[in-house]
């Protein structure tokens, strides 16, 4: 039973091995290779290098677009700040032409009435000076 068992195991380690295939690579066809894994390392180090320079330039752009965003923050509430200011400006303007309109309206006014009573006065002094004048020459007439 050994013998067979034997046996067996020969025939199964030969059979093994006549389905292992075996490679052979020419020494021209191994340096082929090893340039090649040579060229892949490369390949990979200069595109790990490219990466971190992208993701220093990502950094550096993020940090450009972080202050770019808070200097527009703040140009906003400056343009808020300076239209309110003009709004201000505006409304106190027409405010104020109002006042100096009504002021002018009134010191015309008040121009008006002066040269009315000065009218009334000129007149009434002309009305004395021509009474006290008719009754001077009534008078000499009558003397």
């Amino acid at each position: 039973m050994c013998k067979k068992l034997f046996l067996f195991l020969l025939v199964l380690v030969c059979v093994s091995a006549a389905q292992a295939q075996e490679y052979r690579i020419t020494e021209t066809e191994l340096t082929q290779l090893e340039a090649i894994s040579k060229n892949w390392e490369k390949n990979k180090q200069t595109l790990s290098s490219q990466i971190q320079s992208l993701r220093v330039k990502l950094q550096q752009a993020e940090s450009l677009s972080k202050t770019l965003n808070e200097q527009l923050q703040t140009e906003r509430a400056t343009l808020s700040s300076l239209r309110q200011s003009y709004s201000a400006y505006e409304k106190e303007a027409a405010q104020l032409k109002d006042a100096l309109s009504t002021e002018r309206l009134q010191h015309q006014k008040t121009k008006a009435q002066r040269n009315k009573l000065l009218l009334i006065l000129i007149g009434g002094a002309l009305l004395i000076v021509g009474f006290i004048a008719l009754k001077f020459v009534v008078r000499l007439k009558l003397f």
